[in-house]
């Protein structure tokens, strides 16, 4: 049996080796579904002004950054690649809490387990549609 005191070490190195190697970030944790972001959401805003010190509105907050930041990769990727881009993102994306917490609350029921970056991503498709130079 080996020491204890190998284990964290063997595990530190087993998850830097992942990071280094570029492991997506979704092997390490699973991502939030719409259903999950707004239980959590719904508990927040019962709590009122504590809810800003709540580490579960720095979690939503963290949400909606990572989508914001998978969404920008795969449409640079999409320009490279030459693909029709479905949105046009504006260099500074305006969608406030309320805007993406009564688009998530708009998703049906039944499709609620989708992943919070797929609501988002059909948020700001909704938002920023791509418009030819005939409509504009």
């Amino acid at each position: 049996m080996r020491p204890r005191s190998q284990l964290p070490k063997r595990l530190t190195a087993v998850l830097a080796v992942g990071v280094l190697a570029g492991a997506p970030a979704t092997v390490i944790a699973q991502e939030m579904t719409v259903a999950d972001f707004l239980k959590k959401a719904d508990l927040l805003e019962r709590q009122g002004p504590l809810a800003m010190i709540s580490k579960d509105m720095m979690l939503l907050h963290a949400e909606i950054s990572r989508a914001e930041a998978r969404l920008k990769a795969d449409l640079k990727a999409d320009l490279l690649d030459r693909a029709t881009p479905k949105l046009c993102l504006p260099a500074k994306l305006r969608a406030g809490p309320s805007e993406i917490l009564a688009a998530f609350r708009a998703v049906p029921m039944e499709r609620r387990s989708m992943p919070v970056s797929e609501a988002f991503r059909l948020l700001m498709t909704a938002k920023y549609p791509c418009r030819s130079p005939a409509q504009t």
